[in-house]
């Protein structure tokens, strides 16, 4: 069975984007039984929540449907193991300074290492990072919306 997670951005892009609403959720009506929520993206997504009604509507929308079903995924120690050799690795390449990331890569690291561990497919705008990563992760299945 595909699995497939979606980068925070792709939620992002739906919240400010009616069209966009309407194109994800058209999608996820179509793909329920594969689309996992992962708990990288879901901090993300609320961390970015403007104030208290927001954090819940968001949670309601686009979180609370995956725990009903329980499709949320989790990093598992390895993916935090394989997401520190991700970073190692494009460092040693030249591709980036450990300290000089910007702000959540790691994050895009640990989602990366954890969707290919479960076998997921990452649906992201932002191929540029995911196939930077993917240079030291060539297991790694990345698709722009909407396969």
């Amino acid at each position: 069975m595909k699995k497939f997670v979606l980068d925070t951005n792709v939620f992002i892009h739906a919240i400010r984007s009616p069209e966009a609403r309407k194109e994800l959720a058209a999608w996820q009506r179509q793909m329920a039984p594969h689309i996992y929520q992962h708990a990288v993206v879901v901090s993300e997504l609320l961390v970015g929540a403007k104030d208290e009604e927001a954090w819940q509507r968001w949670h309601e929308r686009w979180v609370v449907p995956a725990e009903r079903v329980r499709r949320v995924l989790v990093p598992e120690y390895g993916s935090w193991l394989r997401a520190s050799k991700i970073i190692s690795r494009l460092s040693e390449r030249g591709y980036i300074s450990p300290g000089g990331m910007k702000p959540g890569f790691h994050n895009d690291c640990l989602l990366a290492a954890s969707a290919r561990e479960n076998g997921a497919v990452l649906i992201t705008y932002n191929e540029g990072d995911f196939e930077l990563i993917r240079s030291v992760e060539p297991e790694l299945r990345i698709d722009a919306p909407f396969p």
